[in-house]
């Protein structure tokens, strides 16, 4: 289930349209999982991130995710206190609370 788009990852990031085929795609598509999976894992197995109240602030955590991932492309180290607590602060009523 893709809560965000490929189309909205690129607008998020600001890249212009790709061509078919550029090698670039495949990484965006695998940042944008990968993205999409912490933020998951952060809000535990009972949240359902597609509810109507949780997919817009589930979306924006996943983007902001992945804006690290793709900008910084294996050095998470810099900085992820504030990444993770503008995510903590977007997702904190939604989060499985057995988890936090």
């Amino acid at each position: 289930m893709a809560l965000v788009t490929l189309q909205q990852a690129k607008d998020h990031l600001q890249i212009p349209t790709m061509p078919p085929g550029d090698p670039d795609e495949p990484d965006l598509i695998l940042k944008l999982a990968q993205a999409e999976a912490i933020i998951l894992d952060y809000l535990g197995p009972r949240t359902d991130p597609a509810s109507a109240t949780a997919a817009p602030l589930v979306s924006a955590a996943i983007l902001l995710m992945l804006g690290r991932l793709y900008q910084h492309r294996g050095d998470l180290e810099e900085a992820d206190a504030d990444l993770w607590l503008a995510i903590d602060r977007l997702l904190k009523r939604l989060r499985d609370s057995a988890v936090a």
